[in-house]
């Protein structure tokens, strides 16, 4: 079987998704984007030859999908799913929960690169990621409990883009 060596380098890839998570900003474009997709959502950030867009839809439950392109070309992407739970055993209000989540995703790393770390704990609350597979190919599993109740989960999928 014969593998196709990559137009880009991994290494350099893995280094700006990390990066564009934790800088991407809402677009500039977001009128525009609105008018097209009533209820969208665009996060962006540039860098070099790459660039990447974070779409979704919704607040407590929400879709989405982040993509990121090399020299004007689809690379790689992933698609999300999820949110709050319906059910709080307790008065929360969502913006502690996302406060957590983006707390955590924050912390994305190079050698996790999905979404945020294993595990983050914040005041009584506890973040678990639990990614299966590679950059190339995988599924991925997010949750957030208070106090063992879980109040976040969200499903993930992605690889790269041929």
């Amino acid at each position: 079987m014969h593998v196709q060596a990559r137009e880009f380098d991994i290494v350099e890839f893995t280094e700006f998704l990390v990066e564009a998570k934790r800088k991407a900003l809402p677009s500039g474009e977001a009128e525009a984007m609105r008018a097209a997709m009533p209820g969208a959502i665009l996060l962006e950030y540039k860098q070099g030859l790459y660039s990447y867009k974070n779409l979704y839809f919704g607040f407590e439950r929400f879709s989405g999908q982040e993509t990121v392109h090399y020299k004007g070309k689809a690379i790689w992407g992933m698609s999300y799913s999820g949110g709050l739970m319906p059910h709080f055993m307790w008065d929360l209000q969502p913006q502690w929960i996302y406060a957590v989540l983006r707390a955590a995703l924050s912390q994305v790393s190079e050698e996790m690169p999905f979404r945020g770390p294993a595990g983050y704990e914040y005041f009584g609350f506890e973040y678990t990621n639990h990614p299966l597979g590679t950059m190339a190919e995988f599924i991925g599993e997010e949750v957030i409990k208070y106090r063992e109740a879980l109040v976040y989960h969200l499903w993930y999928v992605g690889g790269f883009i041929k």
